[in-house]
């Protein structure tokens, strides 16, 4: 009776950081045709695979078939290395190409796809860039027309110890956020206010002040922004950091006590809370 086993090593998924997918399978049908088979196919792109097959039976020796298949065609290359069963060849012929296509994977397909998908990242910044300058105006003109109203609510809630915005950033903030209250976050926010001049000056900014424009959205000492999209889309606000994770820091006043929050981009934000509070009163 004709016993065969099969195994496989790989992902059966298309996957082009998969460097080598080996299948092997092995029959014996009588002693004399006793075979193993090796199938070794290394992704050279999304359209083109290299195979390397080999066969060694005890009746006919060791072959191998060297296949290149790109969309539908199929070039096929059969060599007969020994007509006999030779151990060592056997090993060679299905060693020696997985080291090579290991070695061709990571040291030339890997980065060169890498360097691929960086270079398309730096084309889509640099577009984004020639568009950051024009969005950056239009922010500052609507936080231009709501400077009027925004001063006035800013002096109503001082003089009544309401909801006064002090300063906010929104951008890639210089430090991870760790929580929605960042009274935890003290030494952390102590960097960030050193490096808030580095971020205004910066030829790439990284955070935009965002102070009037929250000011503004301010109704009956309530601010609440829905969490979902990025933030970047409120009036006043605009894109400063492209491709990068962004966070929003509100440092804001409520009955005379200092309060604090950082939120990530599609986080809800909702003060005055007490958890934001710092507890000093002035």
């Amino acid at each position: 009776m004709p016993r065969d086993s099969h195994f496989r090593i790989g992902d059966e998924h298309d996957n082009q950081d998969e460097p080598v997918a080996i299948d092997v399978t092995s029959g014996i049908q009588g002693f004399a045709d006793a075979r193993v088979h090796v199938e070794m196919t290394a992704t050279i792109d999304s359209w083109t695979n290299l195979t390397w097959d080999v066969e060694v039976n005890l009746s006919t020796g060791v072959k191998v078939t060297i296949s290149l298949t790109r969309l539908e065609h199929n070039i096929q290359l059969p060599i007969l290395l020994t007509p006999i069963l030779e151990l060592d060849v056997a090993a060679y012929a299905m060693l020696l190409p997985a080291a090579v296509a290991l070695g061709l994977h990571y040291a030339v397909l890997k980065p060169r796809r890498r360097r691929a998908i960086q270079q398309r990242v730096d084309e889509l910044k640099g577009e984004q860039r020639s568009q950051l300058h024009i969005q950056r105006l239009h922010a500052e003109e609507t936080v231009r027309l709501l400077a009027p109203s925004a001063e006035r609510s800013r002096a109503a809630a001082r003089a009544a110890d309401g909801l006064v915005i002090e300063s906010a950033l929104y951008g890639d903030l210089p430090f991870g956020i760790a929580a929605q209250n960042s009274n935890s976050l003290h030494a952390a926010l102590d960097h960030f206010w050193n490096s808030r001049s580095a971020l205004s000056t910066a030829d790439e900014p990284r955070a935009c002040d965002v102070t009037l424009a929250l000011q503004s959205l301010i109704t009956n000492n309530q601010l609440v922004i829905a969490s979902g999209g990025g933030k970047y889309s409120l009036p006043g606000f605009y894109d400063p950091s492209f491709g990068v994770e962004k966070s929003l820091f509100v440092r804001y006043r409520f009955r005379g006590v200092q309060h604090e929050v950082i939120v990530k981009d599609d986080e809800a934000l909702a003060i005055p809370m007490k958890a934001h509070s710092l507890g000093s009163q002035t």
